[in-house]
């Protein structure tokens, strides 16, 4: 039942994007933090092309639900002396997006001031180096040794058999 629900993520992404409230949330968090620092200058980018086009005036906002969010946000941008929004396409913004996904996933402590997060950029997938530092010994192999030695030299676990090697070829 959970691989179902997955599978149904997978085959359609837009299900995983939040509800458009829950990006007007997410603007007025960052428009009120913006406001606790004292910013006087601000450039926003977002992905919504329904929120920065409401909020930069190409688009009226229709929904009833969406009407309070776009007015408190229209005040927010009244606290700072120059406020610039701009749509920045999903696919671009990658960063922020895996960031925004973090944090939701975060339990934060109550009274937590800043959090810091250290990101490292890695050449390979992390499953790849996780297997390269490990220590295998022959007589105590890990259990995806006969896998990285097919999957590096093309060479078949002991035992396989014919049907076997024409079954993983295609």
């Amino acid at each position: 039942m959970a691989f179902d629900k997955i599978k149904k993520y997978l085959l359609n992404p837009s299900m995983l994007m939040p509800p458009i409230p829950a990006k007007y949330e997410a603007c007025i968090a960052g428009l009120r933090e913006a406001i606790i620092l004292n910013v006087k200058k601000l450039l926003v980018f977002g992905d919504s092309q329904l929120i920065i086009h409401q909020t930069n005036d190409y688009w009226k906002t229709k929904d009833e639900k969406l009407i309070p969010y776009h007015v408190y946000l229209e005040n927010l941008t009244k606290e700072f002396e120059e406020s610039t929004f701009s749509y920045m396409p999903r696919a671009k913004n990658q960063f922020a997006d895996t960031l925004a996904t973090l944090t939701s996933m975060l339990e934060i402590p109550k009274g937590a001031v800043e959090w810091e997060l250290t990101v490292e950029l890695q050449d390979e997938p992390a499953f790849y180096l996780q297997i390269n530092e490990a220590e295998t010994r022959p007589n105590d192999q890990s259990w995806y040794t006969e896998i990285k030695e097919y999957l590096e030299y093309h060479k078949y676990p002991e035992g396989a058999t014919s049907t076997d090697a024409a079954l993983s070829s295609g």
